[in-house]
């Protein structure tokens, strides 16, 4: 059985005025693969996302809205936590340690807003403060497991030290 392909490019080339950015990227993503991006700064990572996706309003929209607002320094764990660390153990900026089986978000380290902290804690017990989490549903793709992030997260070459602080 052949895997459906739910993203293809063929011979991407992004130009920045005369500066060319991306350089004939082909690529092919089957349904149900993980797929990340590996490469040095300038390599064309970013670039390629916002072109594919077209999200450069969005992006700019929640950067905006979730820093200017101090969004990353409101996470918090409610009375339900359990102590399980999925969430810290998911966490891919790193950001979220468990101490005393409670999870502490260092300040240190910036958030990427995946927010898979909230859409796969079991208990539903990790919140933003003044948020609308503890009255929205949570949600999170169906084909992903925690622990398929968790152990993508683990056995990555680059392991996303890109986003601790130097």
């Amino acid at each position: 059985m052949k895997s459906e392909v739910i993203l293809e490019t063929s011979n991407l080339t992004v130009y920045y005025g005369s500066q060319r950015g991306i350089k004939d990227l082909n690529l092919s993503i089957k349904k149900g693969e993980i797929f990340g991006f590996l490469g040095p700064n300038g390599a064309g990572k970013t670039t390629t996302l916002r072109v594919v996706l077209d999200i450069i309003p969005i992006l700019i929209f929640i950067y905006n809205k979730t820093r200017y607002f101090n969004l990353e320094n409101k996470f918090y764990a409610d009375i339900n936590c359990t102590g399980c660390g999925i969430c810290s153990k998911i966490c891919l900026s790193g950001k979220i340690k468990m101490k005393d089986n409670k999870p502490t978000w260092n300040k240190k380290i910036k958030c990427i807003f995946c927010f898979a902290c909230i859409h796969y804690c079991p208990a539903h017990a990790i919140q933003i403060k003044n948020g609308k989490t503890i009255v929205r549903g949570r949600y999170h793709h169906p084909e992903v497991s925690a622990g398929e992030i968790i152990n993508q997260k683990n056995n990555s070459p680059c392991h996303i030290s890109i986003f601790k602080e130097k």
